[in-house]
């Protein structure tokens, strides 16, 4: 189960086992169903999902270059788990990794 707080619109998440993007109404219905149940839940982070973002596949790890100056986002993949490098900090869903991307460089991580 997804909480609101965890996400921003824009967001990418499953609604109706489909994918669907965040908005404001998506939020406030997370809101009002999220003690009866939901209908949306997160999108597990994958190589595909990855990849569709522009990351590139490394020797170890995963990275992008999310700013004009060249800083790069660094993700370690072990046992199909995914771990933000410098923190350590596991990273499991898309939209987890696009709070950081807008986090970092305020800027939206899009689909490439």
């Amino acid at each position: 189960m997804i909480k609101a707080n965890e996400l921003r619109i824009g967001n990418y998440i499953y609604s109706f086992d489909n994918i669907s993007i965040v908005t404001s109404k998506t939020i406030e219905a997370i809101e009002s169903e999220y003690m009866s149940g939901s209908p949306y839940e997160p999108i597990p982070l994958t190589e595909e999902w990855l990849l569709k973002f522009g990351f590139d596949k490394a020797a170890v790890c995963w990275r992008i270059i999310y700013n004009e100056l060249g800083n790069v986002i660094t993700i370690n993949q072990v046992k199909g788990k995914f771990y933000l490098n410098y923190l350590d900090r596991e990273i499991k869903y898309v939209h987890q990794l696009q709070n950081l991307h807008f986090a970092l460089n305020n800027e939206e991580l899009k689909l490439k």
